[in-house]
């Protein structure tokens, strides 16, 4: 695999191609500035992170996590989210954040919603917290849903992290389609909007060529990923263009 030149750019590629490219490009680069109120800010370096998500990739292969396959992910503000989003994409699987519960989040909306995007947005997997567990299992085993099961990768040990490493590489392989983006379901259930690797970077090459992006740039985002412009305009503009993203909480903000 080559990179181009330092900020490269490839509509032929994938977007986990990019960021492989950024870390190897500059490791120490810092890639993610996390905020968490009364903490100093966790930062994530290019390799670090990298290293970090490839080691999740492997932790979701060994527990039954497959290419293709569609991981929704109910995590909060936490510094292991990045890693844990990025893995999902290493593996060649596709990620679908949604919303974690939280005071502005009516339980009735967020049950009905959970329960109608388990039996009709093609969902194999939710990656969450122990916390929820007594919450989001029953609402995505019950008949019709497509969800094989619950991962808690936030738990995992560095030898489960580690565990599928050749088996992986032998596995992997990677879709057209990158993530899975829903919508909000204000005048109904939530729908699953399936974005392809070329039209986010296609996306995101425009969105920078038009703000004039560069590398001494920084991104500052408050907003939620489950939100499409916090993921978009924020996590993959910064991260494919190679620019730092400071992502503060939503609720803290």
């Amino acid at each position: 695999m080559i990179c181009g030149d330092h900020f490269p750019l490839r509509l032929e590629e994938t977007v986990w191609w990019q960021w492989l490219c950024h870390a190897r490009l500059t490791p120490e680069r810092e890639a993610i500035i996390h905020w968490e109120a009364g903490e100093a800010p966790f930062r994530w370096r290019w390799g670090d992170l990298i290293s970090t998500a490839e080691k999740f990739a492997q932790g979701l292969f060994i527990n039954g996590v497959r290419p293709g396959e569609v991981c929704a992910l109910i995590i909060r503000h936490h510094r292991n989210f990045y890693p844990v989003y990025m893995g999902v994409c290493a593996l060649g699987a596709l990620p679908a954040v949604l919303a974690y519960p939280n005071t502005r989040l009516h339980p009735e909306k967020f049950r009905a919603g959970l329960e109608g995007m388990s039996h009709s947005s093609g969902l194999d997997w939710v990656l969450t917290e122990r916390e929820l567990e007594p919450v989001v299992r029953p609402l995505v085993t019950q008949s019709g849903s497509t969800i094989h099961g619950l991962q808690f990768p936030l738990e995992w040990s560095a030898e489960i992290l580690a565990s599928g490493a050749s088996q992986l590489a032998a596995d992997r392989r990677f879709p057209t389609t990158c993530l899975l983006q829903h919508s909000s379901g204000t005048t109904g259930l939530q729908k699953a909007v399936a974005l392809s690797h070329r039209a986010v970077l296609e996306h995101v090459r425009r969105y920078g060529k038009s703000i004039s992006i560069n590398p001494e740039d920084k991104i500052v985002s408050w907003l939620p990923f489950y939100h499409d412009m916090g993921l978009i305009a924020a996590f993959y503009l910064a991260l494919t263009h190679g620019v730092p993203l400071v992502q503060l909480d939503a609720f803290e903000w």
